[in-house]
């Protein structure tokens, strides 16, 4: 799914070179294979082994696994998804209507800055 569907997705953005990957924690996630991708695709990516090292299983710093995942979670399953299609679909429709939610990034933004 990396490789084949959200790369290919931020490659086209012209901001692309300007991205700065946060990888979940998840076990899957931390795999040599895709620690290799990774490396190859994003000038700087976050997580324990990245290029931008960050501390493991803290909710203040991993806000892919304890803000953003929660916020899609609970807002896909409460549309009781029929199938893996249909979830892929609303999983995709949470993640346009949050990237047109500048507000919450820029709240984000806010809680990082408060670390450097």
């Amino acid at each position: 799914m990396l490789k084949d569907t959200i790369v290919p997705h931020l490659q086209a953005h012209p901001a692309f070179q300007t991205v700065i990957w946060q990888q979940g924690g998840a076990p899957p996630h931390y795999g040599q294979v895709v620690r290799y991708l990774l490396d190859d695709t994003f000038l700087d990516w976050i997580d324990r082994r990245g290029t931008i090292k960050w501390p493991p299983h803290s909710p203040d710093l991993m806000s892919c696994d304890f803000s953003l995942w929660g916020i899609v979670k609970d807002h896909v399953y409460a549309q009781h998804p029929r199938d893996i299609n249909h979830m892929k679909s609303l999983i995709e429709e949470e993640f346009t209507l949050l990237n047109s939610n500048i507000e919450l990034c820029q709240q984000r933004e806010q809680q990082l800055q408060a670390f450097y």
